[in-house]
């Protein structure tokens, strides 16, 4: 399937004409952040990192384009030993951007068809660390999970850029340019990031996929359908699903291989 079939595939579309409500502004400031359940209405595309600035100066040159933030963030993800929230198909995750730490749920519903939605609550923190009482309104964790049972899985480190987008009068997107990379929580290995996430803040999501395609008339994007957390994930098992010393290529560390799909992990053995 090519990039534009997979654009306009009709099973991947046919939930995205509500109404979202917009989720943390980019730039915005922590202290005006609500606790609602919101839903991303969000369209990402892989480029090579020495596609970017060019996919950048073709943003800023159209009509009603404005710069508005340049900021560095580090995203620290956490689970427990056992990835029970990732078995649940939740993300907790907290970023510092400057000195406010924001932190964020995500839950992905494994049935939808919907490429674009993806519903989250967020609040802000005092620190690095969870702080789960933020998160008593809206919140979507199991209770049995308790702060002293998590730790941190991987984190993201990106340099993001962000531009402002008004294609018509009742339309707005935010194209965040992101550039960086996945790294385990023990600091060892690592993996790029090189991305730009297409953002509707108001107006028809179509809007996404006609941006998209004039992107792709620049340079050789591609379509991704992965979180930066299902990335990390990703890459989490790739960089501890490894033969043991002295093993055989079917001996591993950990108790049980991820499977693609992220049903089935115990890693207490691996665990940072």
């Amino acid at each position: 399937m090519s990039f534009a079939q997979a654009l306009f595939h009709p099973g991947r579309t046919r939930r995205v004409n509500a109404v979202m409500e917009p989720v943390f502004p980019m730039n915005h400031s922590l202290s005006n952040l609500g606790r609602r359940p919101s839903c991303e209405v969000e369209l990402k595309l892989a480029a090579p990192v020495a596609e970017l600035e060019k996919l950048e100066r073709a943003l800023l040159a159209l009509p009603t384009a404005r710069l508005e933030a340049q900021s560095d963030l580090v995203s620290t993800y956490y689970d427990t030993c056992t990835l029970a929230l990732h078995r649940r198909r939740l993300t907790l995750r907290v970023r510092r951007q400057g000195g406010e730490f924001v932190q964020t749920i995500k839950a992905d519903d494994p049935a939808k068809l919907d490429l674009l939605e993806r519903r989250e609550w967020e609040a802000p923190i005092e620190s690095s660390q969870p702080n789960l009482d933020a998160l008593k309104i809206g919140t979507r964790l199991p209770d049995a999970i308790h702060k002293e049972d998590l730790r941190p899985v991987f984190t993201t480190t990106v340099t993001r850029k962000t531009i402002k987008l008004n294609p018509t009068p009742i339309t707005e997107i935010a194209v965040a340019i992101d550039q960086g990379e996945i790294r385990s929580a023990d600091g060892g290995a690592a993996e790029p990031i090189s991305e730009i996430e297409l953002e509707l803040k108001r107006g028809d999501p179509a809007a996404l996929y006609d941006l998209a395609l004039q992107l792709l008339k620049i340079a050789e994007v591609r379509l991704e359908t992965r979180s930066k957390a299902e990335r990390g994930y990703r890459f989490f098992f790739s960089s501890r699903c490894r033969p043991a010393p002295g093993g055989s290529s079917g001996d591993y560390r950990t108790r049980s291989q991820y499977d693609g799909r992220g049903r089935s992990a115990t890693l207490r053995t691996t665990m940072p």
